[in-house]
């Protein structure tokens, strides 16, 4: 399967925890699927961060693509830079900060996948929201 991911529109996440959210793969998606993990890309502005937030039950591995900041995972807070990889294990907390003046670019990877369903829900409201359709 071949994808031209410019072509996945992304959904923005309002202030306070400000960024845009692609999702290049999933269960949920027909034209991208796939069964055991789910992979997409988070864009942090300058100045934003995201929600601390947990995965039951999925563990996610996040690459740092561009950009710097910092992340906290399970009450550990380090810095993070291009090519670092942070691992989050099922149920730990987490969260990036991004107090630079450039973004902060991250692709990340769920296995197994669901934590990305509340996503795909909101981005099917926007008016800006992804192409996604449900399988």
């Amino acid at each position: 399967m071949y994808i031209k991911t410019k072509d996945i529109k992304e959904v923005t996440i309002p202030s306070p925890y400000r960024r845009t959210v692609k999702i290049l793969s999933s269960p949920d998606i027909v034209d991208v699927t796939t069964t055991r993990f789910t992979m997409g890309i988070s864009t942090i502005p300058a100045g934003s961060k995201t929600e601390s937030h947990a995965h039951e039950g999925t563990e996610e591995c996040i690459y740092v693509l561009s950009g710097q900041g910092e992340c906290e995972v399970a009450e550990k807070k380090f810095k993070v830079e291009q090519n670092d990889l942070i691992l989050a294990k099922p149920g730990q907390d987490h969260q990036f900060f991004n107090n630079f003046k450039k973004p902060l670019k991250l692709l990340w990877v769920y296995a197994p996948p669901g934590a990305e369903k509340k996503l795909l829900e909101a981005s099917r409201k926007s008016p800006t929201g992804t192409n996604c359709t449900e399988s």
